[in-house]
């Protein structure tokens, strides 16, 4: 299954919506969408992945990695998963402990909303990135 991303900004937070499988053959093409979304103009960033049917360690290494990301940039960052076989990844690896996590994405957005109202952000654009 190919993984489809993209992304639009809600105030100071962009939301990413991921679909497909997340796996080692894309997890690059996640990792770069990741980092151009975390940076410090824009730093917050809620990762839909409502439509995400499988990820593997590889993937979330790279959540891992763009979690770090958003932190050097002191932005929220919070996943939006509804899946339950999703979740129960994070839940297995201890990692529910490390991610902000939300069943929704709006619940997401007013958590990354909170996290980050510091900012003080306010731009809106809109972009496909694969």
């Amino acid at each position: 299954m190919d993984l489809k991303i993209s992304t639009r900004v809600v105030g100071s937070v962009t939301i990413m919506e991921v679909s497909g499988e997340i796996e080692l053959s894309n997890a690059a093409q996640l990792r770069e969408a990741l980092m151009r979304a975390c940076h410090d103009e824009q730093p917050g960033l809620v990762v839909d992945m409502s439509g995400v049917a499988f990820i593997d360690s590889t993937g979330i290494g790279v959540l891992v990695g763009a979690l770090k990301r958003a932190r050097e940039c002191n932005g929220a960052f919070v996943l939006a998963c509804s899946q339950r076989r999703v979740w129960r990844v994070f839940e297995i690896t201890g990692l529910l402990s490390v991610f902000a996590m939300s069943a929704t994405v709006e619940d997401a957005l007013r958590q990354a909303s909170a996290d980050d109202a510091a900012s003080g952000s306010d731009s809106r654009e809109e972009r496909e990135d694969g």
